[in-house]
């Protein structure tokens, strides 16, 4: 039986600078290079290895949505410039060639990633991106990163209305329930293929749900959403005799999550995550209040882990 490390140390991966093979110099990828990615952590304090599939699009050939990079079938027009300042054509080709040239050996980056974790003895996990906004604009036509469905329904962003930030207004409005089943198929699909140790959805890329008046009433909404994906998670078993674990990453503070239209005390009341990430977002700060959201949660026993990011701490917040 698969069980979870006693204690989780984490490195999650968030698949772009694998796909460009920053380490090697950004030369053709190959297995060898993927695997490498998880050789850096073998040997480290690190026990489980989060592996991000997917940003606006999927890190390999899938059913439902475009790959990241390609813009093949899309009725779109194929841009030069991408919604991300800094990615222009040629970082999105590398992208897609990257995901085609394991492809024509058939598999995928997640795949090899969670082979070689289990060479190693790290815990293999998936992370899904719930509600990327990199490229989220609908001022710059992309469909290299832009999904085909996000392109055919303007009329699911959450518009004006959203809290004010980058490609906010572009972001997915979970009230329609189309983009909670389009959601949903993309996971189902993921497990499927993938059959992790346990799998993360990633709330924090990015914290946009609803529009801003309206989400704390949408709470019950997006735990109708957790509740499934949860099932889903734990449905799709990887093996028999083996439990998934289904876990969240979240904003530092319950009354933050509350506001966004989260609410992680009835999630754990009910018992549909067993474990929590909490973090700022996009900036690392010098602590974060792990003891005060458990109290808030009321929850002794559930493991929740701190975040460090990438960015330099500032007394924002958590």
């Amino acid at each position: 039986i698969t069980m979870a490390p006693a204690k989780r140390i984490i490195f999650n991966n968030d698949g772009t600078f694998l796909l460009a093979n920053v380490i090697h110099g950004e030369r053709p990828i190959t297995r060898d290079d993927v695997r490498a990615y998880v050789d850096l952590m073998a040997g480290t304090p690190v026990t489980s290895y989060f592996m991000c599939t997917c940003s606006s699009t999927p890190y390999y050939h899938n059913r439902h949505e475009r790959y990241i990079g390609s813009a093949d079938g899309s009725k779109y027009s194929v841009g030069t410039k991408s919604p991300h300042a800094g990615e222009d054509a040629n970082v999105l080709a590398k992208y897609k060639h990257a995901v085609d040239r394991l492809h024509a050996e058939g598999t995928d980056a997640v795949s090899i990633i969670l082979e070689r974790c289990r060479e190693v003895g790290l815990e293999a996990v998936t992370s899904m991106r719930v509600n990327d906004l990199h490229f989220s604009d609908r001022a710059v036509l992309c469909p290299q990163v832009q999904p085909e469905f996000w392109l055919d329904h303007p009329e699911y962003d959450v518009g004006p209305g959203a809290i004010p930030g980058w490609h906010s207004a572009g972001a997915f409005n979970f009230e329609h329930a189309a983009v909670r089943e389009y959601k949903q198929a993309l996971l189902q699909e993921m497990m499927a293929r993938f059959r992790p140790d346990a799998h993360e959805m990633d709330l924090m890329r990015f914290p946009v749900y609803f529009p801003a008046a309206t989400a704390r009433a949408c709470c019950p909404i997006m735990t109708d959403f957790i509740r499934k994906c949860r099932d889903i998670v734990r449905k799709t078993e990887p093996t028999a005799g083996r439990t998934r674990q289904f876990g969240v990453r979240l904003p530092a503070s319950v009354e933050r999550c509350k506001a966004i239209g989260f609410d992680p005390q009835t999630w754990v009341e009910e018992g549909l995550v067993d474990f929590i990430t909490i973090s700022a977002f996009f900036y690392d700060v010098p602590s974060l209040p792990v003891e005060q959201f458990r109290r808030d949660i009321g929850s002794p026993d559930i493991p929740i882990y701190a975040n460090l990011d990438h960015g330099v701490a500032e007394p924002r917040g958590g």
